[in-house]
């Protein structure tokens, strides 16, 4: 057809084919996500212009409310975009799809056994494994799958404990380390045990005066105790023991038998400075040995809202008659500080570094982080130590948990205000906001995002909570009976995780990454519950339905034969680790279901080391 002007005119096309790009970017800016992609499904062209970058963003700026968006943070994400440096083939559509569908927000199992309040979760390398510890006094071991069912326990440890405070795995996940409280008849403080993972049965055992240094594995066989000793001069000190476990408990011996035998074999290996206070939350991180030597100095593209960022703490001098009697004394703002591991290869000699949450003596609400090379031998020792302060100038903060991520990048770890300008305690000092960091074994420096949102419920007391920190997560407990999940990127609030189900049940008190899948997140609490939050995207993998299962009296497993027809084909076999160090007791579903949620998004995930 032709018009008067002569210009032809296709009658038979519609409308909506005619719309430019720039027509149709307008139109699909007003478009969610669900309603994006169904437009794509209109014509190739509609399809290109769905998947403009623009557009994904905005989606991106939309999710992240306007009271947590930072814009140094969205500049900063694009800048790693323009480098290479954010994902080999990122787009913000990617960004959007993993906040949306691979965060873990959806409740998938909730685990019960324990008597009592739950107070911590540790997975083992493989993920194979994870142990809970709590206020019961007990130990579980439980197998992690689909669902996740009891492996082990021990509900005898009362006699020993009072409560247990701690867990943790050795690399080939044969021994459990698990500390506490002591019981009044031991006559400690603290007792850190160490039990085989294949029944749970004590084979080591220590006494400590410091029930929040809590234990930590230096190798597969080697791990560290602390306690405080006295010198012949009256000085106290914070003495760090290095233990084998070489021998194993005869079965008539008694525990304070064992103790008091093994407590005289420890390896003396270093002494703290008296500076710093604290000497909690014990955490080994392998680091390249020729970063260890680097100067340490504050990273200048960091933006940290502390008020203190990095400070050298003035040594003070040796005590003469201290180091006569002891193997090596470990002094604060040593030359052999380090800074940035990132120029070091993966190749590198590697070697162990101490992490310690401190405080000072003279401000003991005052919260940093010690750095400490371990010695290879009793004659050399190295310490690196940096102080911190809180988000508010002149409020020091008190350090409620820390955790090391599986990867050894980074530390995540809470961190209360202290509302007193001269740092010393007293009842009613602290905010009830909780805020949460996270400090960057990469690079030596925070990262430039506090996590704000969590809260607690008393203004006179620090009760502990720990984080978890993964590639593109964070994730908390809180006294209000919920946690928290944030994007580790953007800072803002993905989603509530609700435990209690009445007010004034307790909190949450630990959380904690599947070592292989950040699509997995386990949290814990004073309801007694343990659960399990997975992915939009791994649950359509495993065919979950919309009912979270419920997993209660262990010991029976007379439940598991339903699941195993749950999607075997998403993997087959499990991990030869795990089937050649512990047996598989009878009634358990088998390896192919057990290990089908690591499943395809471990292969395409890029593992961050160094």
């Amino acid at each position: 057809m032709e018009t008067s002007s002569g210009v032809d005119v296709m009658v038979e096309a519609l409308p909506w084919e005619l719309l430019t790009d720039g027509i149709l970017l307008v139109i699909m800016s007003f478009l969610d996500a669900k309603s994006l992609m169904s437009a794509a499904k209109t014509c190739k062209h509609w399809y290109r212009v769905a998947h403009d970058n623009s557009l994904w963003k905005d989606l991106v700026i939309n999710k992240v409310s306007s009271k947590d968006w930072q814009k140094r943070v969205l500049a900063k994400v694009e800048e790693e975009y323009r480098q290479g440096e954010r994902r080999p083939h990122g787009t913000w559509k990617v960004e959007y799809v993993r906040m949306e569908d691979e965060a873990p927000l959806v409740l998938s199992e909730t685990l019960e056994g324990h008597t009592d309040e739950i107070y911590h979760i540790n997975f083992s390398a493989s993920g194979n494994l994870f142990s809970t510890t709590g206020r019961d006094a007990s130990v579980r071991v439980w197998k992690f799958g689909y669902p996740c069912t009891l492996y082990a326990e021990n509900t005898d440890l009362d006699s020993i404990l009072v409560y247990t405070r701690f867990s943790d795995f050795n690399q080939s996940e044969t021994l459990l380390l698990v500390a506490g409280i002591a019981s009044y008849i031991m006559g400690a403080d603290s007792c850190t045990l160490i039990l085989s993972v294949k029944g749970l049965e004590i084979l080591y055992a220590v006494s400590g005066s410091n029930a929040n240094f809590r234990g930590c594995w230096l190798d597969d066989t080697a791990f560290l105790n602390g306690t405080y000793i006295f010198t012949p001069s009256g000085n106290r000190r914070f003495l760090i023991k290095k233990h084998k476990v070489t021998e194993r408990r005869k079965s008539d011996q008694k525990i304070q038998t064992l103790i008091s035998k093994m407590d005289a074999k420890g390896q003396q290996l270093m002494i703290l400075h008296p500076y710093c206070r604290n000497n909690d939350f014990a955490r080994i991180a392998y680091l390249p040995t020729r970063c260890l030597q680097q100067p340490m100095t504050p990273s200048s593209d960091a933006v940290l809202p502390l008020s203190e960022q990095f400070e050298y703490i003035d040594s003070e001098q040796q005590d003469e008659q201290s180091e006569a009697t002891t193997k090596s004394e470990v002094r604060p703002g040593s030359s052999q500080d380090f800074d940035s591991v990132a120029s070091c290869s993966a190749s590198e000699d590697v070697s162990p570094v101490l992490i310690l949450a401190n405080s000072t003596v003279e401000y003991p609400s005052t919260g940093f982080l010690s750095f400490y090379r371990v010695p290879e031998t009793t004659e050399e020792t190295f310490e690196a130590c940096k102080k911190f302060g809180s988000a508010d100038a002149g409020c020091p903060g008190g350090l409620v948990g820390m955790r090391l991520s599986s990867d050894n990048r980074f530390i995540a770890f809470n961190y209360r205000s202290c509302t007193l300008e001269d740092g010393e305690y007293e009842n009613g000092c602290y905010v009830k906001s909780i805020d949460l960091k996270v400090f960057d074994l990469y690079n030596m420096c925070f990262t430039d995002i506090a996590y704000k949102g969590h809260s607690a419920t008393s203004e006179d007391h620090l009760s502990y909570i720990f984080p978890a920190v993964s590639e593109h997560y964070i994730a908390s407990g809180s006294e209000v009976e919920k946690g928290y999940l944030w994007d580790r990127h953007f800072g803002n609030i993905l989603g509530e995780l609700e435990h209690a189900a009445q007010p004034g049940n307790g909190g949450v008190n630990a959380s904690v990454f599947h070592p292989n899948s950040e699509e997995v997140l386990i949290t814990l609490g004073d309801d007694r519950k343990i659960k399990v939050w997975r992915s939009k995207r791994l649950l359509r993998e495993l065919g979950h339905s919309d009912t979270p299962i419920s997993v209660f009296n262990q010991n029976s497993h007379k439940n598991t034969e339903q699941y195993r027809a749950h999607d075997k084909s998403t993997s087959k076999g499990g991990s030869s680790r795990f089937d050649n160090g512990v047996d598989q007791p009878d009634g358990f579903i088998d390896d192919e279901v057990v290990t089908c949620c690591i499943m395809k998004k471990k292969s395409r995930k890029t593992k961050m080391s160094f």
